[in-house]
């Protein structure tokens, strides 16, 4: 004779009762997989977005050096005021090309075009990833 807990119908219920705590546990693993990518994704959003606003305070920092300053930047050491406590030195070239020769009713005259300015700033000074290209600013540009 059999009792109530020899039945196959006892025995079908607790095989199932297992089933659902396997589907529940890789349920479980799968969100986790799922929210990992998320917070890592999320991550990398902000971490780009830090950078991208960095490069963009810098970019205007020297414009506003190159403005303000003009020719008179040749020859000086420019250092940056960037929020955080940042203060990267720009490195400034000046380039001074050659005179034109202009002639006007017989009267010649040498003409020197101002100096092409560049301001540039590599990455590494701006606290970011050391294999992007330096930030460039020059006023031919």
């Amino acid at each position: 004779m059999r009792t109530c807990s020899e039945s196959p119908r006892h025995d079908r219920a607790h095989r199932q009762r297992g089933d659902i705590l396997l589907e529940s546990l890789i349920a479980v693993l799968i969100a986790a997989i799922v929210g990992g990518g998320m917070a890592w994704l999320a991550s990398r959003i902000l971490d780009n977005q830090r950078e991208a606003r960095l490069s963009h305070l810098a970019v205007e920092a020297l414009r506003n050096a190159l403005l303000d300053q003009g020719v008179g930047v040749c020859g000086t050491a420019v250092t940056l005021a960037l929020p955080g406590g940042l203060s990267p030195p720009a490195e400034v070239t000046c380039d001074d090309d050659d005179a034109i020769a202009l002639t006007l009713a017989g009267h010649s005259h040498a003409i020197a075009p101002p100096p092409r300015i560049t301001l540039e700033i590599g990455p590494a000074d701006l606290g970011l990833d050391d294999t992007g290209p330096p930030l460039t600013l020059g006023s031919q540009q």
